[in-house]
């Protein structure tokens, strides 16, 4: 049976597509600014204010929400009345932190992430649909400034809505309204000249303000560490009226080499008039050279994939897959090994015992871009697969797994490398701050197409890109990867400072090459089992942590373990 592709699905999370949603701080000055954010909006998660409908904004002063500074449990009635309650991530649902706000009197309601980075979509969880004032989460860096003024006994007066009007000169960008490159992370071998890889740059401009704007420019730039590689100006003539928006186009970048590392492109907005919320003239993605990681979304600074948060269906209906797309003119200088991801429960919850299942589809439908993409499962190839199950509590941890054989990419092949769980409580990784909105648009190439039940989409709205890594290796070692793998075991797991490790049928010298998470080696031995296929090893040295055991038997064969470390 073939199946049209949807254009885009439900979301459990808002994402935000080219809204003009803000959170800036007005009072004091040291701090007077815009900062990111996510935001809850309306849907079968939320019962909140559509923050899209500019009457809808709030302006008010930021009280932090007390004595339960995580508002999971009742908050006194009238303690934050008219304010802008913050409270903080933690213990329970978004949700019902929202309600309790709301319940004292809070006319709007800011989460503060506990972890470092950027926001994180939210859910709505059992009591979101009861929360009727805006909502939204910032960073934990935010949260400290907005905390440091108050406890100086300052007033801290916040805007949160749509600011569209807001101002007379406004020009901006949303996080949606660029080209990113095709793909966030690329295996250097890919890229070996302009005609095998290059740039497309443009950015879509808004007139948010009540004054029509002319003769402003933009500015396009490409810097690899501090050595700028292009920079090029757009000065647009054309009356861009209050409300409207134009597309800035820029010469392809590209260059005849390109080198490991990371390439970083700045959008930025100058105008004729004083722009009296600037906050959104800049925006800046990135891209990286890699060894081997191929990542659509953002990665760190090993080149494995960020998430901002674990995302599922609003409407679950079975198995949720989520997956990335790939397709490359000269993919068969390389094989794929294994895949990075992330997955959890209730941020981060107890994974243990959770399975996530990792596999390579080869997409042979035939079909030109995403305005005709079909799915038959029937013309489906899956030259890999393997399974992952959580021994500990490592949710919302990047985990390796490789595939059970690692297998050669073809020249133009369609792919899928996806990740699937069963359970319908668990999150998959997400990065949400990297939208490929335009880029599809220009493009008209799948980028993160998922699985919910029987039904397969494009993706969420918002085109928030799933946060998997494919690890790749040079096609010259395929036969060396392409070992037989027999069964081993370890007790106990987790374990303390001394691993027992048992290779069925095994007696004789094996290598063992222990990796972290990020696929770092933090240690190799060579051991020797006894009769019984048993050998200890001494791991006192390693720190708290999920690892993984590759043992390497002299005849050949191979064994890969999950180990936690306590």
């Amino acid at each position: 049976m073939k199946k049209t592709l949807l254009t885009l699905t439900l979301a459990l999370f808002g994402f935000g597509v080219n809204s003009q949603v803000v959170f800036k701080v007005n009072t004091p000055a040291s701090i007077a600014s815009g900062y990111n954010l996510t935001y809850a909006r309306i849907n079968s998660d939320w019962g909140v204010a559509d923050l899209d409908i500019p009457a809808n904004s709030v302006l008010a002063d930021i009280a932090i929400a007390g004595p339960d500074t995580l508002a999971c449990t009742p908050l006194t009635p009238g303690s934050l009345t008219g304010k802008i309650a913050m409270v903080y991530r933690g213990s329970c649902e978004f949700g019902a932190k929202a309600l309790a706000a709301q319940n004292a009197g809070a006319i709007a309601v800011i989460i503060v992430n506990n972890a470092i980075g950027e926001p994180i979509p939210i859910g709505g969880g059992v009591s979101g649909m009861s929360v009727t004032v805006p909502t939204i989460m910032i960073s934990k860096e935010t949260g400290a400034l907005i905390n440091e003024r108050i406890h100086a006994n300052e007033t801290v007066n916040a805007f949160i809505g749509n600011k569209f009007g807001l101002f007379v000169n406004d020009l901006g960008m949303t996080s949606g309204d660029y080209l990113h490159a095709k793909s966030q992370a690329y295996p250097l071998a890919l890229a070996g000249s302009a005609a095998e890889y290059s740039v497309k740059l443009a950015a879509k401009v808004r007139n948010y303000g009540t004054a029509d704007q002319t003769n402003f420019v933009v500015n396009a730039k490409v810097q690899r560490g501090t050595t700028e590689l292009y920079n090029e100006n757009q000065t647009v003539t054309a009356t861009l009226a209050s409300g409207d928006s134009i597309m800035v186009t820029f010469p392809d970048f590209s260059e005849a080499t390109y080198s490991l590392g990371q390439y970083k492109i700045t959008y930025k907005i100058t105008g004729q008039n004083v722009d009296e919320s600037a906050d959104d003239n800049e925006r800046v993605t990135n891209f990286t050279f890699t060894d081997n990681i191929v990542s659509l979304g953002s990665v760190d600074a090993n080149g494995f994939p960020n998430s901002t948060g674990g995302s599922k269906p609003a409407t679950p209906d079975g198995e949720f897959k989520t997956c990335v797309f790939f397709q490359d003119a000269n993919a068969s200088r390389l094989g794929a090994q294994g895949m990075y991801f992330r997955a959890s429960q209730n941020s981060p919850g107890d994974m243990t015992g959770e399975e996530i299942r990792i596999q390579a589809i080869e997409w042979n439908d035939v079909f030109v871009n995403v305005d005709d993409a079909t799915i038959d499962e029937n013309l489906f190839g899956e030259p890999a697969f393997a399974s992952y199950s959580y021994d500990g509590d490592y949710g919302d941890s990047t985990i390796y797994q490789e595939f059970m054989v690692p297998f050669a990419l073809v020249d133009d092949q369609k792919y899928l490398f996806c990740i699937t769980t069963s359970n319908q409580d668990v999150f998959l990784g997400y990065d949400s701050n990297t939208k490929y909105q335009m880029n599809e648009d220009e493009y008209k190439s799948p980028y993160s197409p998922m699985k919910i039940g029987a039904a397969w989409s494009l993706g969420f709205v918002g085109l928030p890109i799933a946060a998997i890594g494919i690890k790749t290796f040079p096609i010259a070692e395929l036969g060396v990867l392409e070992t037989t793998t027999v069964q081993a075991s370890v007790y106990p797991n987790p374990a303390n400072d001394i691993v027992n490790i048992v290779v069925a049928g095994f007696v004789g010298n094996a290598n063992l090459t222990v990796t972290d998470i990020t696929g770092k080696i933090v240690m190799t031995e060579a051991i020797s089992t006894n009769a019984a296929g048993k050998a200890s090893v001494n791991t006192s040295e390693l720190t708290p942590g999920l690892y993984i055991f590759k043992l390497q038997m002299n005849d050949g064969t191979v064994s890969n373990i999950n180990v936690a470390i306590n």
